[in-house]
C-alpha cells in the first residue's frame, strides 16, 4: 500500500514539474524555439522560392506535360522542395515549440509561422465542418496514392487528382498534429506509445506530403486545360476506341488494351470497373442494342440460323441507316470532347483509374448546362488566366450599399463551402426581387407619381449620404461577382427538358406515322414487333444525348447574352430603363477610375467565359448544320430538275425533321449572337452618356457643391458622390483632376470596345452573328419558300 502511494506521490510530482516546465521555459528551451521558428520560417520562404520557379516554368509556353518532359529530373526537384519544404517539423521541434506558451488543442498551429498558416490555408478548401475524422485513417493507403511511372516524363510521380481526397489528406495531417503532440508528451513522461498510433501518425505525415505534390500536379493540370487546343490525331483515336466499343463491345476492350491502357478502358466507362457504372451500364446496353439490330438484318438476309425465322415486315430500311447515323453522331460528339481534352489530362487518364468527379470535369451537362458553384471554379481560374488578370487587383466598389446576402457572396470565397448552394431557392429569390420592382412600377402607375420626391420612396437601390463614404471604401472580389452573375444567368436560361422530349419524342414517332400513312397498319409480326421495341428504346437514349448537345448551344448563347446585359447594368445608374430581371443588379462606383477598368475586364471575362465549351459547340453545331444544308441544297436542286437523284419519302421525312429542328435551334444561336454583339456599341453609347455627364458635372461643381437641388438622375447621384469627395479632396482642382482621369479611362474603353467589336466578336461556324445576318438568312428562306411553292403548284397544275 505505501508503495502505491509512493508511485502516485512520485507521479504527482513529475507532473507538477512538467507543468512548471512548460509554463515558464528555460533560457535552453527559450534558445531552441528560436531556432525552430528561424527554420520555419527558412523553409516558408524555400517554399515560395519554389513555387516562383514552378510558375515561371509553367509560362514557358507549351503543355506542363511538355516543361517537365524538358525539365527532367529538375522539375521532379522542385516538386519535391515544395513538399520538403512545407512538410511538418520532427517530433523534438514540436516539442521545443510546445515550450513556447500555454498550450489547448490548436497551440501547435497557433505557434505557426504567420506566413506558413497562410499557406495552409491555401491549400485547405475544406470548410471546418467537413475535416476529417482520426478513424478514417484507417483506410488504405492505396486509396490516396497511387504510384505511376513512365519512362517519357521523367521520375515517378505519385498522381491523384481528386479535390476532396487531397483536401482529406491535407486535413488528416493538420488535425493529427494534436495527436502527434500528446504522443510525445507521454514519451517525455515516460508513459508508453502505442506503436500503431504512431505508424498512423507517421502515415498521416506521409500522405500530407503526398498531397502537397498532389496539389502542384493539380495545378500543372488546371493550367493545361486553360489552353484550348483541337488535336485532331486525339479525335480520330477515339472515334476508333468508341467505333470499337459500340460495334465489338466487351471485345474492343482487348485492343484499346494492347493500343494503349487498361486504365483507358476504365476511365472510358468501358468496363464494370469503373468509376461511372452509370456510363457503363448505357454504353453496355446500347451495344447490346447494336448488336441485336445488325443481327437481325442479317439473319433477315443471309439466314445465319435455320431455327429462327426472321422477316422484319413493315420495318424500313431507312430506319437502319439513321440508327447507324444517330450512333455515329454520337460517337462524333465523344470524340470532339477528347479533341479537345489537354495531353496532360489524357496522359492522367492512361495511366491511372480516375473518379467519377475527375471524369466529370469534361462532361458538358453536369459542369457547364447545369451551371454550380463548384463546377465552374476551374473554368473562372481559366478566364482569369486566359485575360492575364491579376487577382489580388480585380476589385471593384459600388455607389450604394449591397444586400446582406449579396454583401456575403462577395466578400467570402468559401461562402458556398459553408452554405450549401440549391438552384431552385436563388431562382425564388430572383422571383421575389422581380416581384418587388412590379409592385413598385403599378404603385407609380396606380396614383400617377410624378415627382422624383415621390419616385424615390419606391426605389430598391438608394444611394444614402450616409453609407456612400464606406460604399467607396469597401472593394469586393470581382472573381466572386462574376460567379454571381453566371449563377443568375443558369437561374433565367430555358429549360432543355421541353425540347427534349418533343424533339426525341417527335422523331421516335416518324417511322409509325409513314408506316400508318403508308400501309394503313400499326400491328407488327413478334420480330418486327420486338425490333421495334429494341430500335426504339436504344435510339431514345442515343437522340438524348445527341439533342442535349444540339440544345446546349441555346443555352450557352442565352445565358451568355443574359450574362453580358447584366455586366452592362452594373454602368447604368437608371435603372428603370431597364428589364426586370436587371433592374436588381447594383452600380460600380462611376467616378473611381479603378472600378471602371475592373469592369472593362470583367466584361471581357464574360465573352471568354466557358471558352472550353464553346469551342466544343461550335464543332456540334458546324457539323450538324453542314451536313444538313448540304442534303438540304441536294433535296432543292433535285427538286427543281437540276440534279436528278431521288431519295424515297421515308429518307426526306427523317432528314427534313432533323433539318428543321437543327436550323431552328442554330438561328436562335444566331439571334442571341447578334443580341451579344450589338451590346459592344450599346455599352459605348453609355459611356459616351456617363462621359457627357461628367463633363457637365466638372463645369458646374459650384452648383452640386451649394446643394442646389437637382432633377437629372445622373445628376443626382453625381451630386452626392461630388460631396464625398470633397470631404477627402478638398479643393476643387483636385475633384477636376479626379473626374479627368475617369474620362480618360472611359476614352480608353471607348476605343478597346471598338476595337473588340471588329476583331473579336462572337461568331458561330467562323461567322460573326449580326442582325444584317440574318436578315439575309431570313430573305433566302423566304424566296425558297417562294419558288418552292410556285413549283409545287405548276406541278398539279
Amino acid at each position: 500500500m505505501q508503495n502505491i502511494q509512493d508511485q502516485n506521490q512520485l507521479r504527482i510530482s513529475k507532473e507538477n514539474e512538467r507543468k512548471v516546465s512548460i509554463i515558464t521555459p528555460s533560457t535552453n528551451q527559450v534558445e531552441q524555439s528560436s531556432i525552430v521558428k528561424q527554420r520555419r520560417n527558412n523553409k516558408v520562404q524555400n517554399y515560395q522560392e519554389n513555387v516562383s520557379q514552378l510558375d515561371n516554368k509553367a509560362k514557358q509556353g507549351g503543355s506542363p506535360l511538355d516543361n517537365y518532359n524538358r525539365g527532367g529530373s529538375d522539375f521532379s526537384n522542385i516538386i519535391n522542395n515544395i513538399s520538403n519544404d512545407y512538410k511538418l517539423d520532427d517530433s523534438s521541434d514540436k516539442k521545443v515549440l510546445n515550450c513556447d506558451a500555454n498550450l489547448d488543442d490548436n497551440s501547435f498551429l497557433s505557434s505557426t509561422p504567420k506566413d506558413l498558416k497562410k499557406l495552409k490555408t491555401l491549400y485547405n478548401n475544406s470548410k471546418p465542418s467537413e475535416l476529417v475524422n482520426l478513424q478514417k485513417e484507417k483506410r488504405k493507403n492505396s486509396q490516396i496514392m497511387n504510384q505511376t511511372s513512365n519512362n517519357d516524363c521523367g521520375p515517378d510521380f505519385k498522381f491523384h487528382i481528386q479535390a476532396n481526397q487531397e483536401t482529406s489528406s491535407f486535413n488528416n495531417s493538420e488535425i493529427n498534429a494534436t495527436s502527434r503532440r500528446k504522443m510525445m508528451r507521454k514519451r517525455t513522461e515516460g508513459n508508453p506509445v502505442n506503436d500503431d498510433n504512431e505508424s498512423k501518425s507517421n502515415a498521416s505525415r506521409a500522405r500530407m506530403d503526398d498531397a502537397m505534390k498532389t496539389k502542384i500536379l493539380q495545378k500543372m493540370l488546371n493550367v493545361s486545360e486553360y489552353q484550348i487546343n483541337f488535336s485532331f490525331k486525339q479525335f480520330i483515336k477515339y472515334i476508333f476506341y468508341h467505333l470499337l466499343f459500340f460495334y465489338l463491345g466487351i471485345f474492343a476492350n482487348l485492343v484499346i488494351m494492347i493500343t494503349d491502357s487498361p486504365q483507358a478502358v476504365n476511365n472510358m466507362s468501358f468496363w464494370i470497373t469503373t468509376r461511372d457504372k452509370i456510363s457503363f451500364f448505357t454504353q453496355l446496353f446500347q451495344w447490346l442494342s447494336n448488336l441485336t439490330i445488325i443481327m437481325a438484318w442479317l439473319q433477315k438476309y443471309f439466314k445465319l440460323s435455320k431455327n429462327v425465322e426472321v422477316n422484319l415486315n413493315l420495318i424500313f430500311m431507312e430506319q437502319l441507316y439513321f440508327y447507324n447515323f444517330v450512333v455515329v453522331m454520337r460517337i462524333f460528339i465523344i470524340a470532339v470532347r477528347y479533341g479537345f481534352t489537354s495531353e496532360f489530362r489524357l496522359q492522367l487518364l492512361m495511366r491511372q483509374k480516375q473518379e467519377y468527379a475527375f471524369i466529370a470535369r469534361d462532361l458538358l451537362l453536369p459542369t457547364w448546362i447545369e451551371l454550380t458553384p463548384q463546377g465552374m471554379e476551374t473554368e473562372l481560374e481559366a478566364v482569369l488566366w486566359r485575360n492575364q488578370i491579376d487577382e489580388s487587383k480585380f476589385k471593384l466598389g459600388f455607389i450604394e450599399k449591397l444586400n446582406d446576402k449579396l454583401d456575403q457572396k462577395l466578400s467570402s470565397k468559401d461562402y458556398y463551402e459553408s452554405n450549401k448552394f440549391s438552384m431552385k431557392e436563388l431562382q425564388s429569390t430572383l422571383n421575389g426581387l422581380e416581384k418587388t420592382i412590379k409592385f413598385r412600377d403599378q404603385k407609380i402607375r396606380s396614383n400617377e407619381i410624378i415627382l422624383t420626391e415621390e419616385m424615390e420612396m419606391f426605389e430598391i437601390h438608394k444611394v444614402e449620404d450616409a453609407n456612400i463614404s464606406y460604399n467607396f471604401e469597401k472593394k469586393y472580389d470581382a472573381s466572386l461577382l462574376l460567379k454571381e452573375i453566371a449563377l443568375f444567368s443558369s437561374a433565367h436560361q430555358t429549360s432543355l427538358k421541353v425540347f427534349l422530349i418533343v424533339a426525341t419524342f417527335g422523331k421516335l414517332s416518324l417511322p409509325f406515322i409513314i408506316r400508318g400513312a403508308m400501309h394503313g397498319q400499326f400491328l407488327l409480326d413478334w420480330d418486327s414487333a420486338i425490333y421495334t421495341a429494341i430500335e426504339t428504346l436504344a435510339s431514345s437514349f442515343f437522340l438524348l444525348q445527341n439533342y442535349i448537345f444540339l440544345g446546349a448551344g441555346h443555352v450557352d448563347f442565352q445565358r451568355r447574352f443574359y450574362m453580358i446585359k447584366y455586366i452592362s447594368s452594373l454602368i447604368n445608374p437608371t435603372k428603370q430603363s431597364l428589364e426586370i430581371m436587371y433592374q436588381i443588379s447594383p452600380t460600380i462606383n462611376l467616378v473611381d477610375r479603378a472600378s471602371l477598368h475592373i469592369w472593362f475586364q470583367l466584361r471581357c471575362c464574360t465573352m471568354d467565359f466557358g471558352q472550353k465549351y464553346q469551342r466544343r459547340i461550335f464543332v456540334y453545331s458546324s457539323v450538324f448544320l453542314g451536313m444538313y444544308l448540304v442534303y438540304g441544297g441536294i433535296i432543292l436542286l433535285s427538286y427543281f430538275d437540276f440534279l436528278v437523284v431521288r431519295f424515297s419519302t421515308i429518307f426526306n421525312v427523317y432528314c427534313l425533321y432533323d433539318i428543321l429542328l437543327t436550323f431552328g435551334v442554330i438561328l436562335a444561336m444566331f439571334q442571341y449572337g447578334a443580341l451579344i454583339n450589338e451590346q459592344f456599341m450599346e455599352d459605348k453609347l453609355q459611356l459616351i452618356i456617363i462621359k457627357q455627364k461628367l463633363i457637365d458635372v466638372k463645369y458646374s461643381l459650384d452648383d452640386l457643391l451649394s446643394n442646389k437641388k437637382q432633377l437629372c438622375q445622373y445628376t443626382k447621384l453625381f451630386q452626392k458622390i461630388i460631396k464625398n469627395l470633397k470631404q477627402t479632396l478638398k479643393n476643387k482642382e483636385a475633384i477636376q483632376e479626379k473626374i479627368n482621369e475617369v474620362i480618360d479611362e472611359i476614352d480608353v474603353i471607348k476605343e478597346r470596345l471598338e476595337v473588340e467589336y471588329v476583331q473579336r466578336p462572337l461568331k458561330i461556324m467562323g461567322v460573326t452573328a449580326s442582325f444584317q445576318l440574318l436578315n439575309q438568312i431570313y430573305t433566302t428562306l423566304f424566296t425558297v419558300g417562294v419558288a418552292v411553292a410556285q413549283k409545287f403548284y405548276s406541278r398539279n397544275s
